[in-house]
C-alpha cells in the first residue's frame, strides 16, 4: 500500500489544530497523540493514530456532523478540514473515526493498514 507522508502529516496536523482549538477555553487543557499497532475487527494489522483532547462535550448533533462537508462549529471555519482528513485517510485505505470521552473531550482516530515493509518483495 502506497502512502503520501506529506498528506498524512497534514491530516494529523489538522486533527491537532482542531484539538487545540477545542481546549482553548479549558482551565487545564490537555491534548495527546498516540500511535500504536493493533488488529482490525477482521484480524488485519493496522496502525492507529489517535488525537485526544479534554474540550467541552459535543452535542449529539455536533458529533454527528463532525465529517460533514461545509459544517463547522468555528466562526471562521469553512467545514472542509475534517472532510479533507477523511478523504486523505480513505485514499490511503484507512478510516477516520471519532469517539467521545466519558465526560468530555473527543478522540479522533486514523486507522491505516500496516504498510508492507518490503514493497518490492514477491514473497
Amino acid at each position: 500500500m502506497w502512502s503520501d507522508k506529506t498528506e498524512l502529516e497534514l491530516a494529523v496536523q489538522n486533527l491537532l489544530k482542531n484539538a487545540l482549538h477545542a481546549v482553548s477555553s479549558e482551565k487545564n487543557p490537555s491534548v495527546s497523540v498516540s500511535v500504536h499497532k493493533e488488529k482490525s475487527s477482521g484480524g488485519s494489522p493496522r496502525i492507529a493514530i489517535s488525537v485526544s483532547d479534554n474540550g467541552p462535550r459535543l452535542s449529539d448533533e455536533a458529533f454527528e456532523k463532525l465529517s460533514s462537508v461545509l459544517s463547522s462549529s468555528k466562526i471562521d471555519g469553512l467545514g472542509l478540514g475534517l472532510s479533507i482528513v477523511r478523504l486523505i485517510v480513505e485514499n490511503h485505505g484507512g478510516q477516520l473515526e471519532f469517539f467521545r470521552g466519558p465526560e468530555n473531550g473527543l478522540k479522533a482516530v486514523i486507522f491505516l493498514p500496516e504498510a508492507d515493509e518490503n514493497p518490492g518483495s514477491s514473497e
